[in-house]
């Protein structure tokens, strides 16, 4: 959950504004009246881009690493290893050079992006020329707008793989019913706080994303509100996260009502966690 604050927070500081359907746009938040350039805005959507891909990837194993504690813990063993993770932190090391790399050898400066937006669409953009954290990403013929269209694939691809995650644990759970075993009520809170995490995940990251990148590489005029409208959703993302897990989580719920309605502990009953059974009434 650490990285879906961190990303709220780099969205609530910069508060970026997109100007669709031209790949551009520039911070509009508190950021911007600190020593904001051309410079420290390619660090800031560096940072974004890597924060963001954790997030993504933090969510995935999470929710894989509960799902095979609970269905199948004889599959741990092939991500719960030493040589799993180094492979995952090279490649994090290696996505993370090429967003630098391709962020500093573009040679985008304060002139350049300027000239090159002038260049490729007249005067449409010119009044946001004064802004000192203007981007715009060369068209560059349809090579931009076919990586545009990639990122698009990419996203939807990871929205199916959540949906088929969820799908998954309905199917199991349902699966555990018809059979002896028993589920505790823990686990069940676990399970349940990652399925609102993907659901956040796909609600308010990856469908904001979608509409930009879709809006970019089809070039769908007349998309700015709307798209604008859906990524500030983006800023919400944390928060929402939080108030479900410590809702899913029977504990953390209890403690937030006897504190919201200035309950006594001792007129709250702690028991015993319940074994939700498939056979036989609740043991208790």
């Amino acid at each position: 959950m650490i990285w879906s604050h961190l990303f709220e927070v780099i969205m609530m500081i910069s508060n970026p504004v997109v100007i669709l359907p031209y790949g551009c746009g520039f911070v509009s938040g508190i950021i911007d009246n600190f020593l904001m350039t051309t410079e420290v805005a390619l660090a800031h959507i560096a940072i974004g881009f890597f924060i963001a891909a954790a997030k993504f990837v933090s969510t995935i194993l999470s929710a894989t690493n509960r799902f095979l504690f609970t269905f199948k813990p004889n599959l741990r063993k092939y991500i719960d290893n030493k040589y799993f993770y180094t492979v995952l932190v090279f490649a994090f090391a290696v996505f993370l050079a090429i967003v630098v790399r391709y962020l500093y050898t573009s040679e985008a400066t304060y002139s350049s992006i300027r000239e090159r937006a002038r260049q490729e669409t007249g005067n449409v953009l010119v009044k946001y020329f004064d802004k000192p954290t203007f981007i715009y990403a060369r068209n560059m013929g349809e090579k931009i707008q076919s990586s545009y269209i990639f990122l698009l694939i990419y996203c939807n691809l990871y929205s199916l793989f959540m949906i088929c995650i969820i799908a998954w644990f309905i199917r199991m759970v349902l699966k555990l019913r018809k059979t002896a075993k028993t589920v505790s009520q823990a686990t069940i809170s676990l399970l349940l706080m990652t399925l609102i995490q993907l659901l956040t995940n796909v609600i308010f990251l990856i469908m904001p994303m979608s509409v930009v990148l879709a809006s970019a590489g089809f070039f769908i005029e007349g998309s700015a509100n709307m798209a604008n409208a859906l990524v500030s959703m983006i800023t919400y993302h944390g928060l929402i996260e939080m108030l479900g897990v410590l809702y899913s989580v029977v504990p953390y719920r209890k403690y937030c009502v006897r504190k919201l309605f200035c309950i006594k502990d001792s007129q709250v009953f702690v028991g015993v966690p319940k074994l939700i059974s498939s056979v036989g009434p609740t043991l208790i």
